[in-house]
């Protein structure tokens, strides 16, 4: 005889094999995302955005450009601008710090209350969905100002006689002074 409906328990456990359960786990585990938080706020030595404009300005782009006798490479540097790198690392850091947090908060629910599918449990599967893409789309970002800091760089090495380049860029020392580094 079946009891009735009311009078029927069910436990159910989470499977490991359901798609966003292995996304998650591939994001990693909270103990992992509090390191990464705590390293990204605390230890990183953030860029500089402030100092990247004082080294933007102290290099008068036009004398430079007249001085090297008008250069097509020099003159296509024109928008390589330490501050708006500086600013674009900057803003990825705080997205980092945010991602880490929002993951970490996700990862320390479930690991706690796995099996629990009350309400807050379904708006946590849905932050659990919401990290994944925000946590993708700052591995983008990371990429994306990676590649920009090359392009500059190298561009800067290859194209621009050392003596006309932006120093921000053509220094290591001033680099780091404006950019950060870990």
């Amino acid at each position: 005889m079946v009891p009735e409906p009311e009078q029927l328990v069910m436990k159910i456990k989470k499977s490991q094999l359901d798609l966003t359960a292995g996304l998650v786990y591939a994001l990693g585990i909270s103990l992992v995302h509090f390191v990464l938080l705590v390293t990204a706020a605390a230890i990183v030595v953030w860029p500089n955005p402030e100092v990247a404009k004082e080294m933007d300005e102290a290099f008068n782009f036009e004398k430079e450009l007249s001085a090297s006798g008008n250069s097509p490479f020099l003159a296509a540097t024109k928008d390589f601008s330490c501050y708006t790198r500086a600013v674009a690392q900057e803003s990825l850091m705080e997205n980092i710090i945010i991602t880490h947090g929002v993951c970490l908060i996700v990862n320390l629910f479930r690991e706690v209350f796995e099996t629990k599918l009350g309400t807050l449990g379904q708006l946590m599967r849905l932050a659990e969905v919401a990290s994944l893409a925000f946590y993708f789309s700052v591995i983008v970002e990371a990429a994306n100002c990676e590649a920009w800091l090359f392009r500059m760089e190298n561009f800067q090495k290859e194209y621009v006689p050392s003596e006309h380049g932006r120093p921000c860029l053509m220094d290591k020392n001033k680099f780091v002074e404006w950019a950060g580094q870990s």
